[in-house]
């Protein structure tokens, strides 16, 4: 859905003559958006909202694509509705990409690239990604600059990307996404969640990530945990570095493992597809593709593994204040070690505020908890001194 739907390439040459010589001006372009009413697909399978006129079909490959002429702009603002997850950091780096492809196959110079922003954080169920990018556009008529601007969401039953390649727009892009994440709902949705929450990601103090974890229970009352990350790291000049991870679990409701997905991509595709199952001939076992090598093998370990969804029961319940330990080793496979099982270490203060310490493979997180025992921030120092931080911004239902 790259260049075709972006169409910059057609309009390249009415786009270089509209920034030419107005630059300035072209920068701070926005248009006033109504009040937001509620807008369908062709099939009924989704609603959203949306404040400006708009065109919206089904193409090709099952998405729905939202066109939105912005006043003064000879780019339309297209927004795709997906039925599926998408990358979200990786597609946002996909579709600004593919702005400068588009131009160059029209023999246009695009130059001066540089980085203006990078976004991350909820927006109701949805968490997002967004980045722009201002440039030169330069041919044998002159000269102009532009605003290449991407942004992507992932919600419980869907995906929202949305990108515009002219100057200016930068607060009706964000107004016109976050009404189309914030206003959507799937009208048969594959799965339901009973509890989801949002935490943002922050390097050094950037914010630069974002995480989701969605619980939703079957007819048998098992349940399937959802955890997503995105980031996008600024690699100098214009140039980013998205990674997206996703691993799915199936625990029994006591909490035990019954298998595990996990699944990691950056700009170009995935770079680990991992399977975990348990068998009565091989007990545990990994097969897939881990940092893009092959990797299968049966782990030296047979008996219960804790899903995530017990590892923050224990949290809750076995450990101060709500319960009366202070330590807990947990055996838990992680997809950052995949061929072995880890001992999760969980430690907290004995005194309020009851702070705890989290060992997980080569990874100690220090978090402060809220009042129900949960992690509500969390922090690690890496190798190098810096520092991440990960705070939950946004918890729907309880577990």
């Amino acid at each position: 859905m790259s260049n075709s739907a972006i169409r910059v390439g057609a309009l390249a040459a009415l786009f270089l003559a509209a920034m030419s010589g107005c630059a300035g001006s072209a920068q701070t372009r926005e248009v006033p958006i109504g009040k937001s009413r509620v807008i369908s697909d062709p099939r009924g399978q989704f609603t959203t909202r949306l404040g400006l006129p708009h065109t919206i079909d089904e193409i090709e490959d099952g998405s729905v694509r939202i066109q939105i002429p912005l006043e003064g702009s000879p780019v339309p603002m297209y927004c795709f509705v997906l039925r599926k997850p998408t990358e979200v950091g990786a597609s946002v780096v996909r579709i600004a990409n593919s702005v400068f492809e588009a131009f160059r196959s029209q023999d246009l110079v695009v130059e001066n690239e540089e980085l203006v922003s990078i976004e991350a954080g909820a927006i109701g169920e949805g968490f997002y990604q967004a980045a722009s990018i201002s440039y030169v556009l330069r041919s044998d008529e002159g000269a102009g600059t532009g605003l290449a601007k991407a942004a992507s969401a992932n919600l419980d039953d869907g995906a929202i990307s949305c990108n515009h390649a002219d100057a200016g727009y930068a607060e009706t892009f964000r107004r016109v996404f976050a009404d189309l994440v914030g206003g959507f709902t799937a009208r048969s949705p594959a799965y339901e969640s009973f509890y989801r929450e949002i935490s943002i990601l922050r390097i050094n103090g950037r914010e630069l990530g974002a995480l989701a974890v969605s619980l939703q229970r079957d007819a048998e009352g098992d349940v399937r945990i959802v955890s997503e990350a995105s980031m996008i790291a600024p690699a100098g000049g214009a140039k980013l570095d998205p990674i997206y991870t996703q691993d799915i679990a199936w625990s029994r409701p006591s909490g035990a493992l019954i298998n595990a997905y996990a699944r990691e991509a950056n700009v170009v595709g995935d770079t680990t597809t991992l399977a975990l199952e348990w068998t009565r001939e091989d007990g545990w076992h990994v097969q897939g593709v881990h940092q893009e090598k092959a990797l299968e093998t049966s782990l030296d370990y047979d008996g219960p593994l804790h899903s995530p969804l017990s590892v923050e029961g224990a949290l809750r319940s076995r450990l101060l204040p709500h319960g009366d330990e202070t330590r807990l080793v947990l055996k838990q496979w992680l997809s950052s070690s995949p061929d072995e099982i880890a001992d999760v270490v969980i430690e907290v203060e004995s005194e309020p505020p009851f702070q705890s310490t989290m060992h997980a493979g080569r990874v100690t997180l220090r978090g402060e908890r809220d009042m129900d025992g949960s992690v509500r921030l969390a922090r690690h120092e890496t190798e190098n001194g810096g520092e991440i931080e990960i705070e939950r911004i946004y918890r729907r239902g309880d577990l």
